[in-house]
């Protein structure tokens, strides 16, 4: 299989990105809070949280594509879910390209287990 220059660049700079996020690894077990959002509505900031590895990698694939018929489907089939900016939540595990599995601590889905990029919890 042959590696074209755009597709090796590329590569490089998820790599890259993904060794500049904070270690996951040193964050298992504590607490943070979500410090940044992907949607907002009526003025509050929300985090969309996947509720497993699939339907992050989806939901990264739609919103890098501009699909918004995408990212509504998977918010009204519930495989995504808002959470506030501000929300306290705990870290379960770290993994790979930037990704932490996360507890939510309050609000509307507290106890909820998700996914989300590790760029969102400070």
């Amino acid at each position: 299989m042959k590696i074209t220059k755009a597709v090796f660049a590329l590569f490089v700079a998820i790599a890259v990105l993904a060794l500049g996020q904070v270690s996951a690894s040193t964050m298992i077990g504590e607490e943070g809070v979500i410090s940044s959002s992907n949607v907002s509505t009526g003025g509050q900031k929300f985090a969309l949280v996947a509720v497993d590895k699939k339907v992050l990698d989806e939901f990264r694939d739609a919103e890098l594509a501009g699909d918004e018929d995408g990212l509504n489907q998977l918010t009204s089939s519930g495989r995504l879910f808002p959470v506030k900016v501000g929300t306290r939540v705990k870290i379960l595990m770290g993994g790979s390209f930037g990704t932490l599995h996360v507890r939510i601590l309050e609000g509307a889905h507290a106890g909820r287990s998700g996914y989300i990029p590790s760029g969102m919890v400070e």
